[in-house]
């Protein structure tokens, strides 16, 4: 069975583990731990402040209040708009749009990203009874903070759900960088994660795996990758780069 079907068949625990109200298995293990930049993940594509934070940024004075429109759930029904200060640093910037009592699992970053320029990405997780995860099981939640055209003024796009497998397997991000995944010469947003079967204990080794996500024009959308994963299992930055490099010559 590979990796996609094994995800797949045994998504429904994490529902029952919801009603029995344990948290003896988190969702996403990326929000217990820190992981650190791996070394070699430089160069001009890499987004060298993507991990090594603090889960939750530390905000020195009260954020200003939320822009109206950016008001919504823990997944919004569409793209909100939210006005930026001058200035405004990203993990400030990233507090003000999380949900209540979700934390971050990586520091928020900035990196251009065309078309959409200069955008914020801000990966977190919602609280244990948060009602999202009932109707989203994601492992790990994302949304990019998107220039909106006036300056200052930022739309907020959802990054897809990752739902295959929470409740079954933990995830620890370890890398997020941009890479150009399916040759069309317009870079992915990769996260590169270390995922570990809950309950396993030591019997059985943690993996990695790499997500991407394109923007369609519209929305972000999951790139697909064939049954035989192709980036299984690389274990960092620059090994994903370079399995790419080498699908697409």
């Amino acid at each position: 069975m590979n990796a996609r079907d094994r995800k797949a068949s045994r998504a429904w625990p994490r529902f029952l583990t919801l009603i029995l109200g344990t948290l003896a298995f988190p969702v996403c293990a990326a929000g217990s731990k820190t992981p650190s930049l791996p070394s070699d993940s430089g160069g001009p594509a890499s987004l060298p402040s993507a991990v090594g934070a603090a889960h939750k940024p530390t905000v020195d004075q009260k954020p200003p209040p939320l822009h109206a429109s950016a008001q919504s759930g823990s997944r919004g029904a569409g793209p909100k708009t939210i006005v930026r200060q001058p200035d405004e640093p990203p993990e400030h910037f990233a507090a003000r749009v999380l949900p209540t009592r979700a934390e971050t699992i990586t520091k928020p970053l900035e990196f251009e990203l065309p078309p959409l320029g200069k955008v914020v990405l801000v990966l977190y997780d919602v609280a244990s009874d948060d009602p999202a995860i009932m109707n989203d099981p994601s492992v790990y939640r994302g949304m990019a903070l998107v220039p909106n055209g006036t300056t200052g003024t930022y739309r907020i796009e959802m990054l897809p759900s990752q739902a295959a497998g929470a409740g079954i397997l933990m995830y620890e991000v370890k890398s997020v960088f941009t890479a150009d995944a399916d040759g069309d010469g317009a870079p992915e947003i990769c996260i590169l994660s270390e995922i570990t079967e809950a309950g396993t204990g030591d019997s059985k080794k943690p993996h990695t795996d790499t997500d991407l996500f394109k923007w369609s024009g519209s929305g972000f959308a999951l790139v697909h990758q064939s049954d035989n994963r192709p980036l299984y299992n690389l274990r960092n930055a620059k090994a994903v780069r370079a399995r790419l490099k080498k699908m697409h010559d």
